[in-house]
């Protein structure tokens, strides 16, 4: 994906509320089913991921 696609989908992004949230117990095997359900529904998906920004980062990756 290029730039000119992640700025226009972040642009896109930018009204629509989290579907999925990200929280203490990170990404688990429900998460991911959740995620994997969620994109068969919506194109385009918010997640909100609440940790600190390396540990974000790997979550990022796996997803």
């Amino acid at each position: 994906m290029n730039a000119a696609n992640k700025k226009k989908l972040r642009a896109e992004a930018h009204t629509l509320k989290p579907v999925v949230m990200i929280g203490q117990s990170g990404l688990t095997t429900g998460v991911l089913a959740e995620l994997d359900q969620a994109l068969n529904i919506h194109e385009l998906l918010k997640v909100r991921i609440r940790a600190e920004r390396d540990e974000r980062k790997l979550i990022t990756e796996k997803i």
